[in-house]
């Protein structure tokens, strides 16, 4: 396995993909997967032709839009980063993009895998997937995603710089927004996947009530925000918005997933969550210090290098709201993953929600989870 990296901040859109991919070409890659800030939204279609008259039509070209762009020699608000594979054979690579996922973000995931696998013509062996952030639900998502893989999958919701107006995703020369886009890959591609946020459940757990959708009305009888409140000795206020999560307790009891809240109704007490969480889930209220977060990175690195797996490369889906906490907007991450990883290529995209899943002690891998304020590792092997 080869792997490259790139960045490039140039903003004429088809010079910036011109420059990502004369990045990458010494290695021949076979895909290349392209992270950029929501300065080229309107230029997304000339990035892609920068690339492909650089790359030629062979290699499959997939990506979408975040908040700011991480590579591993720092963060950027503006600018492109690329990720270059080639398995020289081992791995057969294909993508789907479906759209519609406002209207139906599991139906959307459903026919992506669907057609992907088509493509493919043998069973996926790893998947990634990115969806728009802006209007997608999350937990809809993996759902329609676990009823059509039993792979290992993960990724995340595209961003726009905090704005929550656009967001795009594409593959080949289609970009798109309202879309979810699937790669898949049958064969020898060696990776481990972890998520971890950092954040610790404290007080006491409570029963969602009342919900409906993304909004949770009631939780063990009191308005929601009256219960955060009562556990975490302050209610949810403006400032926490994207920060502050409450803890879903898995029913599998492989852990929990975070939901953070996206508005709040002062009148009433009514959380509104970046993801559903259904009526009658445990929840619990969470925090963290600043260590804490980023000792997430850590847990969700986990085993990387034990079992004879070397890294040679890797892919990083954060929360944006993990970035506006952190004090250096996110470097406190990536200097945190080269401390570990050391000299090998990445690229990591700050997303509005994140798909991984847990990885059990046996090393086998949970379906496919929807999370918030965490840090989503793939971490790719010789």
């Amino acid at each position: 396995m080869k792997y490259a990296a790139t960045f490039s901040s140039i903003t004429d859109g088809y010079r910036a993909g011109a420059t990502l991919a004369e990045g990458l070409e010494s290695i021949e890659p076979e895909v290349a997967i392209v992270f950029f800030s929501e300065q080229y939204l309107d230029q997304t279609k000339e990035l892609i032709a920068g690339l492909k008259d650089v790359l030629g039509e062979r290699v499959l070209l997939c990506g979408g839009s975040g908040d700011g762009v991480y590579w591993r020699e720092g963060v950027a608000n503006h600018g492109a980063v690329a990720l270059g594979i080639s398995s020289g054979g081992a791995a057969r690579w294909a993508g789907a993009l479906a759209k519609g996922v406002g209207a139906n973000s599991a139906a959307a995931a459903r026919a992506a895998a669907e057609v992907a696998q088509r493509r493919l013509e043998q069973p996926a062996s790893f998947a990634m997937v990115l969806a728009d952030g802006c209007r997608a639900d999350g937990a809809g998502l993996v759902e329609g995603l676990s009823q059509s893989l039993s792979c290992p999958c993960f990724g995340g919701l595209t961003a726009d710089d905090r704005k929550f107006a656009r967001t795009v995703t594409f593959l080949g020369d289609e970009a798109a927004e309202d879309s979810v886009m699937l790669l898949v890959a049958h064969g020898e591609v060696p990776l481990r996947l972890g998520a971890a946020s950092g954040w610790t459940p404290i007080g006491e757990r409570g029963s969602v009530t009342q919900a409906e959708g993304s909004r949770v009305r009631v939780i063990d009888g009191l308005p929601a925000n009256t219960f955060v409140r009562d556990q975490l000795g302050k209610a949810v206020q403006g400032a926490d918005l994207g920060i502050v999560p409450l803890a879903e307790f898995t029913p599998g009891g492989d852990g929990f997933v975070l939901r953070t809240p996206s508005a709040v109704d002062e009148r009433t007490g009514e959380i509104n969550l970046f993801g559903r969480i259904p009526q009658g889930a445990t929840v619990q209220v969470c925090r963290a210090t600043m260590a804490d977060v980023l000792g997430g990175v850590d847990a969700a690195l986990g085993d990387v290098e034990q079992g004879g797996f070397t890294p040679a490369a890797a892919l990083f889906i954060t929360c944006a709201g993990r970035r506006w906490l952190l004090t250096e907007s996110g470097r406190e991450e990536v200097e945190r993953v080269r401390q570990r990883l050391g000299d090998v290529p990445f690229i990591g995209l700050p997303s509005f929600g994140e798909i991984a899943p847990f990885r059990r002690s046996d090393g086998s891998y949970t379906a496919p989870l929807f999370h918030n304020v965490t840090f989503v590792a793939c971490v790719l092997g010789r």
